[in-house]
């Protein structure tokens, strides 16, 4: 319960999810991976722990359902969009995303010129006591927040 995969639309969840289960199962031959929700992560918690259930849990869910929840790693996929004179969500979601992180938070999305991690980017961050690494491959985008 270290890694949680966060998504901002459901549809792509439910698309991404059966792809997900089975790369753990071809990859990963010698550990069994199993993906659970932020609500079923927190019967993990101390006291409530269900060691019924074998397998290493993966959080893959919603940014939206990840309030107040932390994990030590958060992979962040497709939460940027254009920006917009009213699009605060998309903003919000992103900063969302990567205060889930404890250690680390990646984002990885499709370029989207003139989108938020485009103009993060060209932010210098010092003074916030983070760092920012924006990189692009191949139409993709990017950042790393680390402490």
């Amino acid at each position: 319960n270290r890694l949680a995969f966060l998504v901002s639309d459901p549809y792509f969840l439910r698309e991404f999810k059966p792809a997900l289960e089975e790369h753990f199962k071809s990859h990963f031959t010698s550990r069994r991976f199993r993906l659970v929700s932020c609500e079923e992560s927190l019967s993990f918690l101390p006291g409530n722990s269900d060691l019924s259930t074998p397998g290493e849990a993966v959080i893959l869910d919603l940014v939206d359902h990840a309030k107040g929840l932390e994990q030590l790693l958060v992979l962040c996929i497709g939460l940027d969009k254009e920006i917009g004179k009213s699009d605060l969500v998309t903003r919000a979601r992103i900063y969302q995303a990567i205060t889930r992180a404890q250690l680390q938070a990646v984002i990885v999305n499709h370029w989207v010129s003139g989108g938020w991690l485009e103009f993060l980017g060209l932010l210098r961050c010092k003074d916030l006591g983070l760092r920012l690494v924006v990189w692009g491959v191949g139409g993709l985008v990017g950042m790393r927040r680390k402490m």
